[in-house]
């Protein structure tokens, strides 16, 4: 298990429903829908970075466009 301080509150909340669990599996289900949860947020997280890095593109290629027509100008003049 990871020591980081992710790692050590994953390990807390398995120990915490090994305590709780009334049925067997549940502590399963349980740590399965907590990772399920934490992978939904890393996923959103990824997609919001896609999209900042889908705009960085597109701005330095309208940046790249202008830079161009303007050396065009130039010398064409």
């Amino acid at each position: 298990m990871q020591k980081d301080h992710r790692g050590q509150e994953h390990l807390q909340h398995s120990q915490g429903l090994q305590e709780q669990s009334p049925a067997p599996g549940a502590d399963q289900t349980e740590e399965l829908d907590f990772i399920r949860r934490e992978l939904s947020k890393i996923k959103a997280q990824v997609d919001r970075l896609l999209e900042s890095l889908e705009s960085m593109e597109q701005q330095r290629d309208q940046h790249m466009g202008q830079v161009k027509n303007q050396a065009s100008d130039q010398y064409s003049q």
